[in-house]
């Protein structure tokens, strides 16, 4: 099991879309990531209601690319992760979304603008007979939506190899 955080970088999106974290599944192994949890929290209510989703896209963003050490197995003495690392495979803060054909959605959240209205923290972790599966050659990503304001995030996703 692996997770890759974001919680030692403070993420503010200034953007309509913003998109936190991106994985690229290896299309190299027999068996492809299972999603475990995932979950995020802000530091303040945004300016007007929002949308946090994980899903999965054929498309990569271009992304400012993640290093290894960021992709942190759970259990110690657990082999490197086969993520592929890189500008067009994970990282976090995309700067261009690219053409996206198809999504798949596995979770998503609102958050609304009204300070209290809204937890500003969220975790969600799946039965193991209901955990989606990252498709060969796909990306994973934290996509954020927050369209007047910036907000500062943390995020992270943790899964199975």
């Amino acid at each position: 099991m692996l997770e890759l955080t974001d919680a030692h970088y403070g993420r503010t999106g200034e953007r309509d879309h913003r998109y936190d974290d991106q994985d690229d599944a290896p299309d190299f192994h027999p068996v492809h990531p299972s999603l475990i949890s995932w979950g995020y929290s802000i530091d303040d209510a945004p300016g007007a209601d929002a949308v946090v989703e994980l899903l999965e896209t054929d498309v990569a963003a271009t992304v400012t690319a993640h290093v290894a050490a960021g992709v942190q197995p759970l259990v110690p003495g657990t082999p490197a992760s086969l993520m592929t690392l890189g500008v067009a495979n994970t990282g976090y803060t995309a700067t261009v979304e690219g053409a996206i054909t198809a999504t798949r959605t596995f979770d998503a959240q609102s958050i609304s603008s009204v300070t209290g209205e809204s937890p500003l923290a969220y975790v969600y972790q799946w039965m193991p007979d209901e955990r989606p599966v990252v498709a060969v050659s796909k990306f994973l990503r934290v996509r954020a939506t927050v369209p007047t304001t910036a907000v500062d995030m943390r995020c992270w996703v943790c899964w199975d190899e």
